[in-house]
């Protein structure tokens, strides 16, 4: 069940390859002979500048979050009592899912833009097997939830897709205290900076009510 950050362009895993001497070109999308280069099949790139369909391109010219590369097993479930088990890839902002470590091809991906993760508590399978899950939400507000067998696992998941997402939480900052008002999308509460002690007013809303592009904002 664990997953290895794996350092340096030569050792990342590549969600889709394509085979040596064919290459993408970067303007058009089409591919094209005489390269000898494997070439990354991803549909999004978060490199500053020209984007390169290469991984070598991809991590050098890349830095801060879109070199996050991490990669392991997680659960899904298919129903109640039925799991799943499939091999994840985290590349960037982009989350790869394949049906076992050693398919070389993708079944699927998810792009991580406008995202938000929330901490889920464990459940128990039976009386010998606790699964440890957190849940990612879409644009959309569409869940999706993910188990692993050791709370240490779950957390490593949890903190590398924070790199991505720009994960932050107006608790850890913010003292939220009384209500001040309500309006039609949520409420209004005060809160004091936990160290600067700066009193502010905390729009609070639901995402239920809110339109995709209202989320991304």
């Amino acid at each position: 069940m664990g997953a290895d950050v794996i350092e340096g362009s030569d050792a990342v895993r590549l969600p889709n390859r394509v085979s040596k001497g064919v290459s993408i070109d970067p303007n058009t999308g089409t591919a094209k002979q005489g390269n000898d280069r494997d070439v990354i099949m991803s549909p999004t790139s978060f490199l500053k500048g020209a984007a390169s369909p290469t991984m070598g391109g991809f991590m050098a010219g890349a830095d801060g979050d879109n070199q996050v590369h991490y990669e392991g097993e997680m659960i899904r479930k298919a129903t109640e009592t039925k799991l799943k088990k499939y091999w994840y890839v985290l590349l960037g902002k982009e989350f790869y899912v394949y049906k076992n470590k050693s398919e070389e091809k993708h079944k699927g991906m998810h792009n991580l833009v406008g995202v938000f993760i929330k901490d889920d508590l464990e459940e128990y399978l039976d009386s010998t097997t606790v699964l440890y899950p957190f849940t990612l939400i879409f644009p959309g507000n569409k869940p999706r939830t993910y188990y692993l067998l050791n709370k240490a696992d779950k957390e490593r998941w949890m903190v590398e897709i924070k790199k991505v997402i720009g994960y932050s939480n107006l608790f850890d900052y913010y003292e939220v205290k009384e209500t001040l008002g309500k309006g039609k999308f949520g409420l209004v509460k005060s809160a004091t900076h936990k160290k600067t002690g700066k009193k502010v007013a905390v729009k609070v809303m639901s995402k239920k009510e809110m339109t995709l592009q209202d989320v991304e904002l």
